[in-house]
């Protein structure tokens, strides 16, 4: 896996760095690198490396620093994945609460987002949309001004998965995904605006709309070809191809 390799060679320099005195601030590096590689090992479900590189990273951080709360976040998410589950969601609870208690919105918002991902894994789509809604809140109230294209791109991708959070908790709103499809197709950003026509067939599908479902899946297909992205084009044609067999056998 070539970018853990990279991340890994990136913590060596920084330890040695550390050691020198050549660098600034060689503890931050070694906190961003262990971060990152932690996070490329969990993804690679090498669990115990990823826990000792995190562990280090802590050692170099000051408690409440937002570096140090981040690695928390993927430390939780290491402890998650190796069945210390109530651990893990509560040391991300933890840097949640000292983030927000510093003004640190955009962490706070990272961290939500994560804990989100954790119980959606866990199924439980309540929570998961709660803590999405709390992350949108504080990302809105993140903005100094009028919000950059890569913040309105990460504010599209945030409301599509509070959607879709919603949807499998039961709520039929239809506003945050309403939102995620306007700021994507504002943008041009035409994979999110397919996912956001999946999503709204994935509805359709639940209400038993089977008509608004097969037109919001062409739609999806359409932006899918448009982005150029084949595999989701392909999934989604397989998803209209299936539901119009199941229509016409109905």
């Amino acid at each position: 896996y070539a970018g853990a390799f990279a991340l890994r060679r990136g913590l060596e320099i920084a330890r040695r760095e550390l050691t020198r005195g050549e660098v600034d601030d060689p503890e931050q590096a070694i906190a961003i690198f262990a971060r990152k590689l932690g996070d490329a090992l969990v993804r690679t479900g090498e669990l115990s490396e990823a826990e000792g590189v995190l562990r280090e990273g802590l050692g170099v951080t000051k408690r409440g620093a937002p570096e140090r709360l981040r690695i928390e976040g993927v430390l939780g998410r290491v402890l998650f994945a190796r069945g210390r589950r109530a651990e893990g969601l509560r040391i991300v609870d933890t840097a949640v609460s000292v983030a927000e208690r510093a003004g640190a919105r955009a962490v706070a918002a990272e961290l939500l987002e994560l804990r989100a991902e954790l119980e959606t894994i866990e199924r439980a789509h309540v929570d998961a949309a709660k803590a999405l809604e709390a992350a949108e809140v504080l990302v809105r109230e993140g903005w100094r001004s009028a919000p950059t294209e890569a913040q309105r791109r990460h504010h599209a991708n945030l409301l599509l998965r509070l959607a879709r959070s919603r949807r499998l908790a039961g709520v039929d709103d239809l506003q945050a995904l309403e939102e995620a499809r306007s700021i994507a197709a504002s943008l041009g950003h035409r994979v999110v605006v397919a996912q956001c026509e999946a999503e709204a067939a994935e509805r359709a599908e639940m209400l038993g709309d089977r008509r608004a479902a097969m037109a919001a899946w062409r739609r999806a297909v359409a932006n899918a070809h448009e982005a150029g992205d084949a595999s989701l084009e392909q999934e989604y044609d397989e998803r209209l191809r299936r539901l119009g067999r199941s229509d016409a056998y109905a």
